[in-house]
């Protein structure tokens, strides 16, 4: 691969003071592009739907997340598209979110559609076969066209080689509908996969993707097409008008659910037509929303909500264009039918609808329907008009299936099919103690091993739907079974969605049994303050009797950091919305220390997994060494960015945007939380009492009787284990805690441990007459010695009280070494003087004894008298340095160096690479230099020294080529950015 293979883009931004060199992330874009715009004059098959479409490039993925998306870009992206003209933004991008329709990001593109005109399609997500998987922004947000993916049999032969074709369907992988605001999530469905061009520096021609990245371009070049031919009769359109259009024209596709396949697949010629005869009042938008429910339908999903009947209010807001003058907004008016698809939804007959909101009730009678999932439309069109509906109200209720036994929290049926071409779904209001389910298939009948996919998802108020499911992949055999842990949430309905994977062409039977498992630990989130020395958990067992292997691990510390600095400043040129609001930034700054390798993962729990719907409009952090060299970063998705740093000290530097400067100030201080992983986890002991608790026995297992709780109890961590760990008083440990022996429910059901590090152990403090002549004699002492220093007190003035102490003559030493009229001689007898004071063989003597016993008494004595030895030895080694450096004294100095201290020690190292330096052994020093870097911290001066050492040895092209690294090694700023 030549430099030439790859296309890379130069922009200039900040008067030139900033060059943004973009190139392609991967294969992606270029497929997507493709669908829509490709032409090949000499195969009309090869082309893209739309051949010849004027396509902008711009790139959201950030190469630093692994070409994740950030709200930073995805702001930018849609200033561009305002400020280049585009009528047609194609989003094959997107995540699961918490909520819709909220967030600065989300707003945004609600607005691209509503304010400038821009026609906004978006891929649904490949995260099906379960309902309510559409992603964020296809299947959540005002105006966007959700797309699915669909299969025909035509691709099926085509593209991925089958020996024989069947009916079309969605692909199993589709996300489906409803979203949680009760919209029906996808919109239409298109093809969702593809063989067409891809880079050259894949050294392929075209490559063959799936996705509904690849449905969404489908759906954008048909509209492309539409929006041609529109323009080119001088006929006005808008977004809604062409989301209505298609909705209305597609083709619907048989039997398969509106939840994965939408209104059906997309008719350009259909809908061509449909917009040319609906120009005149399709180009106001009615906006639909439902109070007492989700937003932009009703979705009952909860028992709470199914068992009663239930009363919606609709609000109908007409939304102009930009362009519409007062007269036409005065004399708008609109008489519709309304008409429900079902007799257990009810509603008015007629709403007229002027320049204003307009309300009305909608009833939905649940009640008397059968287990499973229903859907019904009201829709609003104009009597006798061709146009079709001008909004719809979806209705989706899900009635749970009664278990086979309530007592035993048991559903089982004995002959289930699953039918090839179709989804089978089954709904269970968990029980509200359930902890998790075993699920098993048996008794599979089928001719050749078959790849069964199993979906569960609970949908809970305010979280994503990924925060609440399980998928596995099953490769089935005739008669075999399989086994399946799923984690649930006690008392929300649950889907179990099961499927064949798309391509299968044979049916399969099967047996299904969910049996739901409730061992209930209270608290089930657990703090342990270890100040306490003890802490209890209940664990109550429901509906049968358990065996539970009680098990609490410690695998994280959490250190939280409050900013060191912040700074609040507009952001450049390219952060600015489209309506000409600057955007600003804060950045904050702080500080960590890591004192081994270990894995860690920054964490700002505010602004944790929110992305398309967080209020703010960008977050991004950035770790570096602290030579500002850049390690790693990450957005809002912590879990995703764990990264193994080593030893060091490190800043981390986080950005948040937002276009009003009152928001960024309010997290002026905001923490950030560290966690990292500990080199081995902890176990708390366990134990069935609390008088077992002083000294009794641990326990392992034990027997949970239906109903009853049982308590068991926690001991605090040895302090010896802590400080083995690095872990200090005030710091947080995490981990989990888990009741079965079973890795599988391990895994799937485990409870957040914290353990909070109580005050450590002090020593003995001294009496208050040994204080007072510590006081008096040392203190006193280290005073007036350090006042010499500072030119506060002579040594002269000092001869008299302290003439021959240790302290004395060494700060006298320290003194001249540091001097530029340094004289040996006198060097050498103050070092005479403190060689007379301590006995060299007696120190030595010491260490051995020590390095048997390890309690020696005068201990302390003899560590005080080694180090001033070894100060003393250093000391007159530097001054030896600068004038007699092949003095026979100075390889004394190093040979009784090597002696006192460890090879390791850090005094020994400087003195043994300046003692190489003095001897010019310069390929020894090269060594040490490396060997002290790969170990610690790097550092310029060390680099530079290892630079000079090649020079010396005459290696000039490596000596060049550590230097031209000492740029990016050593950069002057940190990253932008």
């Amino acid at each position: 691969m030549k430099l030439g293979d790859i296309t890379l883009t130069v922009n200039v931004y900040d008067e030139g003071n900033m060059a943004s060199l973009v190139t392609a992330g991967g294969a992606h874009g270029t497929h997507v592009a493709s669908i829509i715009a490709a032409y090949d004059s000499n195969c009309q098959d090869a082309s893209g739907v739309a051949p010849g479409s004027q396509i902008i490039s711009v790139k959201i993925g950030d190469l630093r997340l692994g070409t994740m998306e950030t709200a930073s870009s995805l702001i930018r992206a849609c200033s561009v598209a305002v400020s280049c003209g585009a009528d047609i933004i194609n989003f094959s991008y997107g995540e699961a979110s918490h909520w819709a329709n909220k967030g600065a990001v989300l707003e945004l593109m609600s607005e691209m559609c509503q304010k400038y005109n821009i026609i906004f399609v978006a891929s649904a997500g490949n995260n099906g076969p379960a309902l309510s998987t559409v992603g964020c922004p296809g299947g959540n947000t005002n105006g966007i066209i959700g797309v699915g993916a669909f299969v025909t049999p035509k691709m099926m032969c085509g593209e991925y080689s089958m020996t024989r074709a069947k009916p079309g369907l969605p692909y199993t992988w589709s996300s489906r509908g409803p979203a949680t605001d009760g919209d029906i999530g996808v919109c239409v469905t298109a093809p969702g996969g593809a063989i067409t061009s891809v880079p050259v520096w894949t050294q392929r021609k075209k490559q063959l993707m799936n996705g509904t990245s690849m449905s969404s371009p489908h759906v954008s070049g048909c509209i492309a097409l539409i929006l041609s031919a529109l323009k080119s009769d001088k006929m006005p359109y808008s977004p809604a008008l062409m989301k209505k259009v298609i909705e209305n024209t597609a083709t619907p596709l048989g039997k398969h659910d509106p939840f994965s396949v939408g209104h059906g697949v997309i008719q350009v010629d259909k809908a061509f037509e449909a917009a040319k005869r609906g120009l005149a009042s399709s180009l106001v938008d009615l906006q639909v929303t439902v109070s007492g429910g989700s937003g932009r339908g009703i979705y009952l999903r909860e028992p709470h909500e199914v068992e009663k009947l239930y009363l919606a209010t609709v609000t109908v807001q007409p939304i102009f264009m930009q362009k519409a003058e007062t007269e036409e907004k005065a004399s708008f008016e609109l008489k519709l039918a309304l008409l429900s698809s079902k007799s257990w939804v009810l509603s008015p007959n007629h709403l007229i609808v002027w320049n204003g909101a307009r309300q009305f009730k909608v009833e939905v009678e649940p009640r008397n329907l059968p287990s499973g999932v229903h859907y019904a439309e009201v829709v609003a069109y104009v009597p006798d008009d061709e146009r079709g509906p001008l909004f719809r109200i979806p209705v989706t209720v899900v009635v749970p299936d009664q278990l086979t036994s309530e007592k035993k929290g048991l559903f089982s049926v004995p002959e289930l099919r699953l039918e090839k071409d179709f989804v089978k779904r089954l709904f269970f209001h968990v029980p509200k103690e359930a902890s998790w389910a075993d699920l098993k298939l048996s008794n599979i009948v089928c001719e050749s091993k078959t790849c069964i996919t199993v979906h569960t998802v609970q949908i809970i108020p305010g979280r994503s739907f990924r925060e609440n499911e399980n998928k596995e992949q099953i490769s089935a055999e005739n008669n075999g079974s399989s086994e399946i842990i799923l984690s649930v949430v006690g008392g929300y309905t649950m889907e179990l969605c099961l499927s064949l994977y798309w391509s299968e062409l044979r049916d399969v039977t099967l047996s299904l049994e969910v049996l739901f498992r409730c061992v209930h630990p209270s608290p089930s989130c657990l703090t342990f303050n270890s100040s306490n020395m003890w802490t209890s958990v209940d664990v109550t067992g429901f509906m049968r009797e358990e065996e539970v292997f009680p098990e609490f691990k410690l695998t994280h510390r959490i250190v939280y950091k409050r900013p060191t600095s912040h700074k609040i400043s507009p952001l450049g040129s390219r952060d600015v919305l489209p309506s000409g609001v600057q955007i600003y930034q804060l950045v904050l700054s702080y500080m960590f220390q890591l004192n081994q390798t270990t894995e860690v993962r920054p964490e700002f729990p505010l602004m944790s997994d929110l992305l398309y719907e967080n209020p703010y409009s960008g977050q991004l952090w950035m770790v570096f060494n602290c030579n500002k060299q850049y390690k790693c970063a990450g957005d809002s998705y912590s879990r995703q960015y764990t990264t193994k740093l080593d030893k060091d000290d490190y800043i981390l530097r986080l950005q948040v945007c937002h276009s009003k400067l009152s928001e960024l100030k309010k997290l002026t201080d905001m923490p950030l939380c560290l966690h990292s992983k500990l080199s081995s986890s902890l176990s708390l002991e366990v134990t069935a009492s609390r008088y077992d608790l002083m000294s009794g026995p641990t326990v392992t297992k034990k027997t949970l009787r239906p109903g009853i709780s049982t308590r068991f109890y926690l001991r605090s961590l040895p302090e010896d284990k802590l400080a083995k760990c690095g872990i200090d008083q005030g710091h947080f440990l995490s981990g989990h805690f888990t009741f079965s022996k079973c890795d599988k429910v391990k895994k799937k059901v485990a409870y957040e441990l914290k353990y909070i590090v109580g005050p450590q152990k002090s020593a003995r403090s001294p009496s208050v007459s040994t204080e007072k002549k510590l006081y008096t004699n040392d203190s006193l002492k280290e005073f007036k010695i350090n006042s010499m220093r500072y030119g506060v007190l002579t040594s002269d003035e000092l001869e008299d009280e302290y003439g021959d102490d240790i302290s004395f003559l060494l700060a006298k030493l320290r003194m001249l070494s540091e001097s530029e009229m340094c004289s040996y001689s006198n060097a050498e007898a103050l070092a005479a003087s403190i060689y007379a004071k301590i006995d060299l063989n007696e120190i030595l003597a010491q260490l051995r004894i020590q390095e048997q016993f390890s309690h020696v008494p005068g201990r302390e004595c003899f560590e005080e008298q080694k180090r001033q030895l070894v100060e003393c030895l250093t000391l007159e080694g530097s001054i030896l340095f600068k004038e007699q450096p092949s003095s026979d004294r100075l390889k004394a100095i190093y040979v009784d160096l090597h002696k006192l201290l460890d090879k390791k020690d850090k005094v020994l190292k400087e003195f043994k690479m300046k003692y190489a330096e003095a001897m010019g052994h310069f390929a020894t020093l090269a060594k040490m230099i490396e060997e002290e870097m790969s170990v610690n911290r790097a550092s310029r001066d060390l680099d530079e020294k290892l630079i000079q050492c090649y020079r010396q040895l005459e290696c000039k092209e490596y000596a060049n080529l550590l230097e031209h690294n000492l740029t990016w090694k050593y950069p002057p700023d940190f990253v932008s950015f």
